[in-house]
């Protein structure tokens, strides 16, 4: 019995320590204003979400969602049993602040924001002036002298309404740019096409004008009625009368077969004609 009483010395000091740590856990930090804490991430989608949440005394819940400075968010917060809470939204960084500080020390949006309630409702939507994260915090932790005194358990709800823009889609107007493009360059190369095309079509006529310029006759209007023309080339190998042409054609005064012409023998018309 002797060799008993030394080990039963532990057990009597260790117990007033547990009850020294129990009492701190249960008692001073509540006291403190620190209290424990929970975090949800808001999923960004547009459509009403529900929380049921339960909070012992000196604990907090705080609603994190990401906004652009195009979203919007409106709030419900009710408290179903239990005593009067603290609701604050406020920006990451100030929800930074208020996890590590016991008093009212850290900022936030007081027109969206309400202490000692049971409901708060946003009368208007939140649309931020910058993108970032922002906190929805249901308090019963005694985090400010001005708020509710955290005196039991309560359990609430809160309801999220998250507009959230989808993003600007900016890959289909570099496609529409693209497109546009090709089309303007396809359109610019094609009538570059039709010109270059004509150049060479009235370039090639123009060769083909020229070329039958050498090798065609000019046709000279008709001469007027009684015009007899300039008098016949007489020939080397003349009649006996000493009158004839270079060619031995028909005399001025008669016309070629079924050419309208007179017949000259000097005249390009009558040199090249076909019924000659």
């Amino acid at each position: 019995m002797e060799m008993a009483l030394p080990m039963s010395k532990p057990q009597s000091r260790a117990l007033p320590l547990v009850m020294a740590i129990l009492f701190t856990v249960l008692v001073v930090v509540p006291a403190t204003g620190l209290g424990a804490g929970t975090e949800t991430r808001v999923a960004a989608e547009t459509k009403k979400q529900s929380f049921d949440i339960p909070l012992g005394k000196g604990e907090y819940r705080a609603l994190i969602v990401h906004l652009r400075p195009v979203d919007k968010l409106t709030a419900v917060v009710k408290v179903g049993t239990g005593d009067d809470i603290d609701v604050y939204f406020m920006a990451a960084s100030d929800y930074d602040s208020y996890k590590g500080t016991t008093a009212s020390t850290f900022g936030y949006f007081p027109q969206f924001s309400k202490e000692r309630m049971k409901y708060l409702e946003f009368t208007t939507a939140f649309k931020p002036e910058t993108e970032g994260d922002y906190a929805l915090v249901i308090d019963n932790a005694n985090k400010t002298a001005s708020g509710a005194m955290a005196t039991s358990a309560i359990l609430c709800s809160a309801t999220l309404d998250v507009v959230i823009e989808p993003p600007f889609p900016w890959w289909i107007v570099g496609v529409v740019v693209a497109v546009v493009v090709v089309i303007v360059v396809f359109l610019i190369f094609r009538m570059w096409q039709k010109k270059k095309k004509a150049e060479l079509e009235e370039a090639d006529k123009q060769k083909k004008r020229l070329e039958a310029a050498k090798t065609r006759p000019i046709f000279l209007p008709p001469p007027p009625p009684g015009f007899q023309g300039p008098a016949p080339i007489p020939t080397m190998s003349g009649t006996s009368s000493g009158v004839g042409t270079t060619t031995g054609a028909p005399p001025p005064s008669s016309s070629c077969k079924s050419c309208p012409h007179i017949y000259d023998a000097t005249s390009a018309n009558c040199i090249a004609c076909e019924y000659r």
